[in-house]
């Protein structure tokens, strides 16, 4: 099971709870193309934000961590790499900016 934290505002509002991925075990994937597609993504955008010049938060890196969330985009791009890394990749730039500013509580 995740591990949940809420996020606390300066005036102690409770925001949406962040859910840390890093303790989410490893989606077991029976198809070997499939095991390959999901390696080829990881790659894919890893070398993409390092063309960039962007460092990932550690909310962003445990979502590219993560099989299920990587494999949502392919799958919503019908297992194809270079559209699931792209979609991933602008997903990943919009968390960064979107995050609540200091560490979860």
């Amino acid at each position: 099971a995740a591990t949940v934290a809420a996020a606390v505002t300066a005036a102690g509002e409770h925001l949406v709870p962040r859910v840390h991925l890093r303790s989410v075990p490893p989606l077991p994937l029976q198809d070997a193309d499939q095991r390959e597609a999901l390696a080829a993504l990881r790659e894919t955008v890893r070398k993409s934000v390092a063309r960039a010049g962007i460092s990932l938060g550690e909310d962003e890196e445990a979502v590219l961590d993560d099989d299920l969330a990587c494999c949502r985009y392919l799958v919503a791009r019908g297992w194809a790499v270079p559209p699931a890394a792209d979609m991933l990749h602008a997903a990943l730039l919009w968390r960064g900016g979107r995050s609540p500013p200091g560490p979860p509580c």
